[in-house]
């Protein structure tokens, strides 16, 4: 089937305009309701969000409050009291020298006769003070020989003062440490 339009130039112009007039207005009120629809849509998952939110807020709220969470928080300070303590003893530990070793070994190279009174160290600069008593001058020297014998002690420095006497000496040994 053939159509003609035998309508006017100008009424064929306007009547396109009509129809993509309407054709415009057609899809607006598409795009508007689908839009509206989506948005509708976001506004309802906000709300369930926003109320799923809420109880979980009241649920926190409850546990925080609650006898066991104040008991595990309770435990964490002391678990970070407890670390903090530890990471101080390692770091003490790791300063210190292990002594276990010198004083048997002190002991050992002691002859008879010979009465320690005091040990003092200075780790910074490695060198050990001694003092004692002997009741003869060969005590002392051997003891001095005993001390160079060990592996922990580089040199010992004994001062005159130690000789002197025959009897009955009060005696001072620096030590140059190997540690």
């Amino acid at each position: 089937m053939i159509t003609i339009n035998l309508l006017p130039l100008r009424q064929k112009q306007r009547y396109k305009m009509e129809l993509n007039r309407r054709l415009v207005v057609f899809y607006s009120i598409g795009i508007l309701l689908i839009l509206a629809v989506f948005i509708a849509l976001l506004l309802s998952i906000n709300l369930f969000i926003s109320i799923q939110n809420d109880s979980l807020e009241q649920q926190i709220a409850v546990l925080e409050n609650s006898p066991r969470n104040r008991e595990i928080k309770n435990l964490e300070l002391t678990m970070r009291d407890f670390l903090t303590l530890s990471r101080k003893t390692n770091a003490v530990k790791n300063t210190l020298v292990a002594f276990n070793s010198f004083f048997p070994d002190l002991e050992r190279v002691m002859p008879e006769g010979v009465n320690l009174n005091s040990f003092s160290l200075n780790r910074q600069s490695s060198q050990a003070s001694l003092s004692g008593f002997a009741l003869t001058r060969t005590e002392v020297i051997n003891f001095k020989e005993n001390l160079e014998s060990l592996s922990w002690i580089k040199e010992v420095d004994s001062p005159l003062s130690n000789l002197i006497k025959e009897k009955d000496i009060n005696f001072n040994f620096n030590l140059k440490l190997s540690l």
